[in-house]
């Protein structure tokens, strides 16, 4: 389970983020396996070298099993889907399903940061925000902003310290007057 007291911003590190990710009770749980038959996390950039080497082919050969993925204004890669009958979805093509994951110990970032728990939501926004918005952009952040308007829980942009966290509410916004 996570932490007592655990959150993310967009501030969080990556240490941090991935502290969260993986601080859960997961050993019986088959989701992850779905979201890997329904669709494929984004790397990080530069991440697509260790994916090479890990595979003992070339960056070239590993650039035929990837596929561009544009959000904010930025184009990241993410492993290509294996879409039957022109869905919109499909496993991603390192997925097997004796092997489960083949790339497992590389596999993108936001796989490794990726939660199907309440803090789920919150860690796929980290991701977006860390990788994908460019706040300088005001196009990127326009669209980021809107994004979040949406959003079931929004991402802060700082983390609260635990010892400040009765004078702000659950965004990490101070509380006025309370």
């Amino acid at each position: 389970m996570m932490r007592q007291g655990a959150m993310i911003a967009a501030d969080s590190t990556l240490t941090e983020v991935l502290a969260y990710a993986n601080d859960r009770d997961h050993k019986d749980c088959e989701a992850c396996n779905h979201s890997c038959q329904m669709g494929a996390g984004v790397f990080a950039p530069g991440q697509e070298k260790e994916v090479a080497t890990f595979l003992h082919i070339s960056e070239h050969e590993l650039e035929q099993k990837l596929e561009p993925i544009t959000r904010f204004g930025t184009t990241l890669k993410r492993p290509r889907l294996l879409c039957q009958q022109s869905r919109p979805y499909g496993a991603c093509v390192f997925w097997d399903t004796e092997k489960k994951c083949t790339i497992n110990p590389v596999k993108p970032l936001e796989c490794r940061t990726a939660t199907c728990d309440p803090i789920g939501e919150l860690t796929s926004q980290w991701f977006a925000r860390n990788h994908f918005v460019k706040k300088q952009d005001p196009a990127s952040w326009a669209q980021w902003q809107s994004a979040m308007r949406c959003a079931d829980q929004q991402l802060p942009e700082t983390r609260v310290p635990d010892s400040q966290k009765d004078d702000h509410d659950d965004t990490g916004e101070q509380n006025a007057g309370r």
